[in-house]
């Protein structure tokens, strides 16, 4: 696993964290969570 920094706007980082502790995931897994699902989102786009 890679480590990073990642700035992100302070609004879109409180939603965030609204959204991973509805979801019961820490922000990080929440974060990759997002961006696992847009990748296969665009794999498939691909694929057609």
């Amino acid at each position: 696993m890679i480590s990073t920094n990642l700035r992100i706007d302070e609004n879109l980082w409180r939603k965030l964290k609204e959204i991973a502790f509805e979801e019961k995931r820490s922000i990080n897994s929440q974060i990759n969570y997002i961006i696992e699902k847009y990748v296969e989102e665009k794999e498939k786009e691909k694929e057609n």
